[in-house]
């Protein structure tokens, strides 16, 4: 045994890597959250609808990268739209995985959500929808779509750095839509 061994032996200090060299990195490390490019998760409205008249919203991601998990919290009019369900949309089950999906209609215009892949899969990356809501035009007025909590974890459940959009969609009486 050499000198350099007794003494990081002895609980003291190695010499540095000689310049050059590479050192393994650590079993869990992973890049700071800041590191990565954001999840970033828009939400596409039709943009108007006429009272009585049930539409699509998708959440969609972009920039996804061994994407997991999500948690999230939409906020809306509960006097203009009234929310009619949830889907699952096809980015996290894209390889013919199960996705999980509970949604919670928290009521005064607010539905949480969480959609995760199924325990030891790996996480999905690309853009694609997330979900899909279906609501109900009740009223006319126009109401934002926001998305008021996000989150997002990879399959190590780690948090992933992620950014939240809104959408808006203009309710109208029926027949004709006013011109803008």
């Amino acid at each position: 045994m050499c000198s350099s061994d007794l003494i990081a032996a002895a609980g003291q200090p190695a010499a540095p890597p000689a310049a050059g060299s590479t050192t393994a990195p650590e079993p869990g490390n992973v890049p700071p959250p800041t590191a990565m490019t954001p999840l970033n998760l828009s939400v596409v409205t039709p943009g108007q609808a006429q009272v009585g008249a049930t539409f699509q919203v998708t959440v969609r991601a972009a920039n996804a990268h061994d994407l997991f998990g999500v948690p999230l919290q939409m906020q809306f009019d509960p006097k203009v739209l009234s929310l009619v369900g949830v889907d699952a949309g096809d980015l996290l089950g894209r390889d013919g995985q199960a996705v999980a999906l509970t949604h919670r209609d928290d009521g005064e215009g607010a539905v949480t959500m969480s959609l995760s892949r199924p325990p030891n899969t790996a996480g999905v990356t690309g853009d694609g929808p997330l979900c899909v809501l279906t609501f109900k035009a009740v009223a006319p007025g126009t109401s934002s779509l926001s998305l008021v909590r996000v989150g997002a974890q990879d399959s190590h459940q780690n948090k992933l750095p992620v950014i939240g959009g809104q959408g808006t969609v203009r309710v109208t009486a029926g027949g004709a839509p006013p011109h803008q």
